[in-house]
């Protein structure tokens, strides 16, 4: 007896689900690596924005200081919080953040999270123009 016709189409749009839902699988995961990829590269430029922001900060409260001991201005100001335990607390954040985003990539392709690591780089692209 000859083959059912409507069998051999059936395994073919089986075949045709299979592979589409592959399709989908791996277009899922490279947005996933993508989006993982441009995450830590804000928590680079995030940690660089911080490091400069407690840069100036300190610059600033040495300028202050500098006018209160030479008498250009009176002591009668509040003392200034302490840049340091924001800016190291802010930056645990960030870190534990971009090792997130590094572990996740490391899964997404396949290599051990151990043994992975992606050095920090400043972002530095312009936006696209639209017409």
């Amino acid at each position: 007896m000859g083959k059912h016709p409507q069998h051999g189409g059936r395994s073919r749009y089986s075949a045709q689900a299979s592979a589409a839902t592959l399709a989908n699988a791996l277009l899922s995961t490279q947005s996933t690596l993508a989006q993982d990829y441009f995450q830590l590269r804000v928590a680079d430029e995030q940690r660089r924005i911080l490091e400069a922001t407690v840069e100036d900060y300190r610059a600033s409260l040495h300028l202050v200081r500098t006018l209160v001991d030479t008498g250009w201005i009176r002591r009668r100001m509040r003392r200034p919080p302490n840049p340091s335990s924001n800016g190291h607390a802010s930056a645990t954040d960030v870190g534990v953040a971009r090792a997130q985003y590094e572990h996740a990539i490391a899964v997404l392709i396949g290599v051990a999270p151990g043994s992975f690591s992606i050095p920090y780089q400043r972002l530095i692209r312009s936006c696209p123009s639209f017409p």
